[in-house]
């Protein structure tokens, strides 16, 4: 779940920037799920906040190319000791890169 603000160059030109925050969730290991397993998957967090940032063009028909760098804030692992957290050599963050493509119909 994402909320991307766009900033427009200038009003009549299509070329922005996109920046927010995300928030991602892990369905697979989620904390209901964590709990009843049989503690295989007990070292990843089922959540993950994030920011993004990146640009994107929108063409005068309505299609949409953009271009993201999302960094996750949260240490995905836990750490030997058992403990959430850790020094920063041993974080393990997200890091992904988005293309995306869109179609906006004039209604």
């Amino acid at each position: 779940m994402a909320l991307a603000n766009k900033f427009f160059v200038s009003k009549n030109q299509g070329f922005h920037f996109i920046l927010g925050p995300s928030l991602d969730i892990n369905f697979d290991d989620n904390f209901i799920n964590l709990i009843n397993d049989n503690g295989d998957n007990l070292e990843i967090t089922p959540i993950d906040l994030a920011v993004f940032g990146g640009i994107g063009y929108e063409f005068d028909f309505g299609l949409a190319l953009e271009l993201r760098y999302k960094q996750g804030l949260i240490d995905l692992d836990f750490n030997d000791s058992g403990e959430y957290g850790g020094n920063a050599e041993e974080n393990q963050l997200n890091r992904v890169f988005q293309i995306g493509l869109a179609y906006k119909f004039n209604m």
